[in-house]
């Protein structure tokens, strides 16, 4: 019965990938509407009054899974079934123990895109127990589980039977999107080599002519040229020194280096940054708002992490053109990390374009050449912390970079700020 499931995993998104798009989250839809309906047509155990199937595993895996848009659809489908295959007897019954249910299920959803695996299986765990509670409260009315010990033991089995086949689909589930994603990785580590190596070649050979040229524009610059002829000059001067700061951006991507890490706090750092940016942001009527925590300690190379908050503040900033406000916010998780929260309301992204962004030479900027994103993830990465990208369009992004936490003596806290 949950077989389809199963095999559209394995022969379809194992072959396509993890794709959030239209097409494929109606295939998924339909996979799991045809799981549903398999499941109530062949109940674990059905007689006049009761019935015990396993429609919630594909109901719950599709909520948690596809969406909510996609979870009211198929709450709309089981209904419809329960209707056809039951008639109006016990209807009731089954919309309590919905109305119990699916308001923390939805509640949950949002939770589990974003954890690990391992929370992933304790919130799916916590949801099953949870369902059965609403099951048993649902019936308390009649009370047949209680008083009636063939229902009694058909609900043990029932129960015994749902857990064991939720742990072997989230499993399977699970399995198969670690294999894309490590896939996706390799693939992408592999990418990223090739296009280093070439990325410095080329940007060393280039960079040496341009310097020479520059060498002799500057010096018909200071000539006895017209205004006007000087006027040309400083142009292709300034066009030169833009194309070096590209070449720059190229280099370092191509040779990332953490530099010497030292113990700093984030808040004086940030407050640093916010500062260097300020101008800018006020010619663009744009307010940075700031909510730092004290003793946000971490491991890193000062500069380098200077680097990470100028290309995303820079980014916030330039993503308002009407102007608008950035909220800057600083503080530790219960996990041991330190969150640093970037947020607009800019003109925001789609998840296409937020799957793409970091992705050298892939910018939303008209003249980007999406190098200082790709900078940025390097050095996040390399100090093992992690950027989450919250966005919608027309309604703002947040970028949420998270570093582990290190703890030191306040007594001797002298931090080097370089």
């Amino acid at each position: 019965m949950t077989f389809p499931i199963l095999a559209h995993q394995l022969l379809w998104v194992e072959k396509h990938g993890i794709v959030d798009s239209k097409k494929e989250k109606v295939i998924s839809f339909f996979v799991y509407a045809f799981t549903i309906a398999l499941c109530m047509l062949f109940p674990i155990h059905n007689d006049p009054e009761h019935r015990f199937d396993l429609r919630m595993i594909p109901l719950t895996i599709g909520v948690l899974y596809l969406g909510q848009r996609a979870g009211f659809l198929l709450i709309i489908w089981v209904l419809l079934l329960r209707v056809l295959l039951g008639g109006y007897f016990g209807i009731l019954h089954a919309i309590y123990n919905y109305l119990f249910y699916l308001p923390i299920l939805f509640w949950v959803a949002k939770t589990y895109q974003k954890s690990n695996r391992f929370k992933r299986f304790k919130l799916y765990f916590l949801l099953n127990l949870y369902f059965f509670i609403c099951f048993l409260a649902s019936s308390f009315p009649d009370n047949f589980i209680l008083i009636d010990s063939h229902a009694l033991s058909v609900f043990i089995a029932f129960v015994t039977i749902t857990l064991a086949t939720s742990l072997i689909m989230i499993s399977f589930i699970e399995s198969v999107q670690d294999n894309l994603r490590m896939k996706a990785e390799l693939l992408q580590s592999e990418r990223m080599r090739l296009l280093t190596d070439l990325t410095g070649v080329f940007a060393h050979e280039i960079r040496n002519p341009m310097q020479v040229a520059r060498g002799f524009l500057q010096l018909l610059h200071e000539s006895n040229l017209p205004d006007d002829k000087k006027e040309y000059i400083q142009i292709s001067i300034d066009e030169i020194d833009r194309a070096n700061m590209i070449i720059n951006d190229f280099l370092t991507f191509s040779k990332p280096t953490t530099g010497d890490k030292l113990q700093i706090d984030i808040k004086p750092h940030l407050i640093r940054v916010i500062n260097m940016i300020q101008t800018f942001s006020v010619s663009q009527n744009v307010h940075i708002m700031t909510n730092l925590n004290e003793g946000c300690w971490v491991d890193a190379n000062p500069q380098r992490l200077n680097q990470c908050f100028i290309n995303i503040l820079k980014n916030a900033v330039e993503s308002m053109p009407d102007g608008g406000e950035v909220h800057v916010s600083c503080s530790p998780t219960d996990d041991g990390f330190i969150q640093i929260n970037i947020r607009d309301q800019g003109i925001g992204m789609t998840k296409e374009q937020i799957n793409q962004l970091g992705t050298p030479y892939y910018s939303l900027k008209k003249n980007g050449t999406g190098l200082g994103m790709a900078v940025t993830l390097q050095i996040i990465q390399a100090y093992h912390g992690k950027l989450n990208i919250e966005s919608e369009p027309d309604k703002g992004t947040t970028f949420s970079i998270l570093l582990p936490q290190i703890h030191v003596d306040s007594t001797k806290n002298k931090e080097l700020i370089g």
